[in-house]
């Protein structure tokens, strides 16, 4: 039987993504790092369970990016369309539904990780770093997961391989920019790939604001990041983190359990998710890796 990935967990699976990516600098930590090239323009058909485009813009070596998506839905018979627009800077992650016109924003997670990494001694830095490098492969072998270095070239660019809970995700060579991703859990099915990239000058309408939309500060969003980031470097800075923390995700793990004879698609008491609804520990934790790379 498959586990169930609580919240804690998945939001370390994040962290540990975070980490692994190699600095270019001696200066860089993990949210500040550079991207190899200063602008792109990345374009992205979407298939599956959604069919669609995106594009995501890139400037100051990935320090502000955009996604625009538009797509529609079909299940049942029902159509319904989806336009959304992402914008991360280095300070706040804007979410916009153009559909509903409606939009909200948070601190940018990438901007809560440094400032509580900020607050540690050297010590404390060097097992965060120790620990995340030690963690990092059990916890992906723990849930079936693994990571290959150069598996496949995708329009040019080297690309890292990573596949964990019925996700594959392809990863420009030690960047966090995707080029394909390919998932088929629970029923769902879907396919983002690049189709072409543009390194030319990216337009500053790009990340302008929509007009007549007031985003909205979504304080309980940025409190519950808070939480798990602060959870998760207080355990991973003490020598032996990276034990504590494999067992208290096993812990978790456990807890999210469901008992013989129940179906392991939610955990016991939450809602079970429709065929075109992640759960909603995916939700959050796609939403952190979103606002910490503009994805």
């Amino acid at each position: 039987m498959k586990k169930i990935i609580s919240t804690t967990c998945f939001f370390l699976l994040v962290f540990l993504t975070i980490i692994a990516v190699p600095a270019g600098g001696s200066a860089d930590t993990p949210w500040n790092r550079k991207l190899p090239f200063k602008e792109l323009t990345i374009h992205y058909t979407v298939s599956g369970m959604e069919n669609g485009t995106e594009t995501l813009f890139i400037q100051d070596y990935g320090q502000r990016r955009a996604l625009v998506h538009e797509g529609t839905t079909s299940i049942m018979g029902f159509s319904s369309r989806n336009r959304r627009l992402e914008i991360t800077d280095p300070n706040w992650h804007y979410t916009f539904d153009l559909e509903k016109q409606t939009g909200s924003k948070t601190v940018n997670p990438g901007k809560i990780y440094q400032e509580e990494f900020n607050k540690l001694s050297a010590a404390e830095k060097k097992n965060v770093l120790k620990n995340s490098k030690e963690l990092g492969n059990s916890m992906l072998r723990n849930f079936s997961g693994e990571t290959v270095k150069n598996a496949a070239t995708i329009l040019g660019y080297n690309c890292d391989r990573t596949t964990v809970m019925g996700t594959t995700v392809y990863l420009i060579h030690n960047t966090d920019i995707m080029l394909r991703r390919e998932m088929n859990m629970m029923g769902m099915q879907g396919k983002t790939e690049a189709t072409s990239i543009d390194k030319g000058k990216v337009p500053p309408a790009a990340f302008a604001l929509p007009a007549g939309i007031a985003p909205v500060r979504d304080e309980a969003a940025e409190a519950m990041t808070k939480q798990m980031v602060q959870n998760i470097i207080n355990t991973l800075k003490e020598p032996d983190g990276a034990e504590k923390m494999r067992s208290r995700t096993r812990q978790n793990s456990m807890m999210e359990m469901p008992p013989r004879g129940e179906p392991a698609t939610a955990p016991r008491g939450r809602r079970r998710e429709g065929p075109g609804q992640m759960p909603d520990n995916l939700q959050q934790g796609m939403k952190m890796i979103q606002g910490l790379f503009g994805r």
